[in-house]
C-alpha cells in the first residue's frame, strides 16, 4: 500500500490517493454538519413549543427583566399631583363638625326655681308659668329641658289646683347647654283652669285668692314661687 507499483510513476498513485483521502475526510465533514443540523431543528420546537393545554406550573414566575439587565423591571410610580391641586382638594373638603366637649350636668351642682311673669294676675287670664335652672359648675354642661323632665304644679294652700302633665306630656329630649351662673328658663302658659291627674273630672275657671307655683327638674325641687289671682 505505501509502495505503489504499475505503469505510472509513483507521485501519480500519491496523489490519487491524497485526493481521494481528502474526499472522504470532507464527506465525513459533509454528514456531521448535516446531523447536527437536524439534530437542532428536531430539538428546537420541542423546547419552544407551548405547553399541554389544561396543565398549570407551579413554580413561581420569574421576575421580569430588560436586556440589558438581570434585575426586576420595578412598576412606574404614579405621578405626583402639583401642590396648588391639592390645596384646592382640601378647600374644597366640608370642614368636620366640632365636637362637643360639654359633659353632663351635675344634679347636686343645678339650682332650679319656680318663677312667674307677673306677681299678681286678673281672673281669667293666661299666667306665664316658669321654671329657672342655674348650673354652678365651672364649665358647661348639658342638660335635658324637655317637657317630661320639668314638672309645674300650682297649689292653693294645701289644695293641689293644677300641674304641666295633667292634660299633656310632650315626648322627646331637649338637650340645653348651660354655662356656668347663667340662668335658663322653660315656660308654660297656663289657662287658668284646673286639672287633674290624667285629665280626670271636669275642668273650672279658678278663683282670687293666692296661689304658689311649684317646679322640678328631673326629680329635683327647686324654690317655690306665689302669685296672687284677683
Amino acid at each position: 500500500m505505501f509502495d505503489p507499483h504499475g505503469p505510472h510513476a509513483a507521485a501519480v498513485y500519491w496523489r490519487r490517493r491524497l485526493v481521494l483521502l481528502v474526499s472522504i475526510v470532507v464527506l465525513l465533514a459533509l454528514i456531521a454538519l448535516t446531523l447536527r443540523f437536524v439534530l437542532a431543528r428536531s430539538a428546537a420546537p420541542a423546547a419552544a413549543g407551548p405547553s399541554a393545554p389544561g396543565s398549570t406550573s407551579s413554580a413561581p414566575h420569574a421576575p421580569l427583566t430588560t436586556g440589558r439587565s438581570s434585575a426586576p423591571v420595578r412598576p412606574r410610580a404614579p405621578a405626583r399631583r402639583p401642590a396648588s391641586a391639592l390645596r384646592s382638594a382640601f378647600r374644597s373638603a366640608p370642614a368636620a363638625a366640632p365636637l362637643s366637649t360639654s359633659r353632663l350636668c351635675d344634679p347636686a351642682q343645678l339650682i332650679v326655681a319656680a318663677r312667674t311673669n307677673s306677681s299678681s294676675y286678673p281672673v281669667g287670664s293666661h299666667p306665664v308659668l316658669m321654671l329657672q335652672v342655674t348650673s354652678t359648675a365651672a364649665a358647661p354642661c348639658l342638660q335635658d329641658l324637655a317637657d317630661r323632665q320639668i314638672v309645674l304644679r300650682v297649689y292653693n294652700g294645701v289644695s293641689r289646683v293644677w300641674g304641666s302633665h295633667d292634660c299633656l306630656s310632650v315626648p322627646g329630649a331637649a338637650m340645653r347647654t348651660l354655662k356656668p351662673h347663667a340662668p335658663v328658663r322653660v315656660s308654660v302658659v297656663w289657662s287658668g283652669r284646673s286639672s287633674q291627674p290624667r285629665c280626670a273630672g271636669n275642668r273650672v275657671q279658678i278663683i282670687a285668692g293666692t296661689y304658689t307655683l311649684y317646679a322640678s327638674l328631673a326629680g329635683k325641687d327647686g324654690a317655690a314661687a306665689q302669685f296672687a289671682v284677683h
